[in-house]
């Protein structure tokens, strides 16, 4: 496995500012946080966090590292196709997650894990946000009003590029048994690479509702 210098960027890096305005126009991991807590974080559990071209620089200087230092500790990176994504060090356990279930980096969290249940789509050259239905926060009615009218649209004030959510969509669905992929992974330390492959090969096989 290869390490890129962290200056090359596979898409159009998003102005640090805006994941800054986002942050400050979306709070609502906090309110709903025993609901996470109550599931067990379970879409931490197998599923790759994923982050937007630029929120790499943007995480690393406001936890005051650089970002080799911030790749190394709590990064990897999927090679796919379509470019190369940054995505949460791919092992058991989100590394910022506490005991508790929560974020300890909760005013930069990663953007597409501060704002789940609200997932993606990509439509031709467009990208649909909705509400995830399989995570318990979909079914508060309260919770499902304010992640469409605040988490959506500052989800779209980023204009992260229509060809970074394609290429995250390619691996997104996937259930990844994370001990099956860290059987070679070596160092724990080191910004990894992983393909496409490597994933699709570690990914669990979950049972289809209708063949049962």
């Amino acid at each position: 496995m290869l390490r890129k210098p962290s200056t090359v960027s596979s898409f159009p890096k998003i102005p640090e500012e805006r994941f800054a305005e986002f942050h400050a126009a979306f709070k609502g991991g906090d309110s709903w946080w025993q609901v996470c807590a109550d599931c067990g974080g379970e879409c931490e559990k197998h599923k790759v966090g994923s982050l937007m071209p630029g929120e790499k620089e943007f995480i690393a200087r406001s936890l005051g590292l650089s970002a080799a230092s911030l790749e190394d500790r709590y990064l990897d990176r999927v090679v796919t196709p379509l470019g190369n994504v940054d995505v949460l060090k791919l092992k058991p356990g989100c590394p910022f997650l506490d005991a508790d279930c929560r974020c300890s980096i909760r005013s930069v969290k990663v953007v597409l894990c501060d704002a789940y249940p609200i997932a993606f789509e990509v439509e031709g050259d467009a990208v649909r946000f909705f509400l995830d239905p399989e995570c318990p926060i979909s079914r508060n009615r309260d919770a499902t009003r304010y992640y469409e009218k605040v988490a959506i649209p500052a989800l779209r004030k980023l204009n992260a590029a229509v060809g970074w959510y394609r290429a995250v969509a390619l691996y997104d669905s996937l259930d990844i048994d994370y001990e099956r992929l860290d059987a070679g992974r070596g160092d724990l330390l080191t910004y990894q690479s992983f393909s496409l492959e490597q994933l699709r090969a570690a990914a669990v096989e979950t049972p289809n509702p209708k063949s049962q």
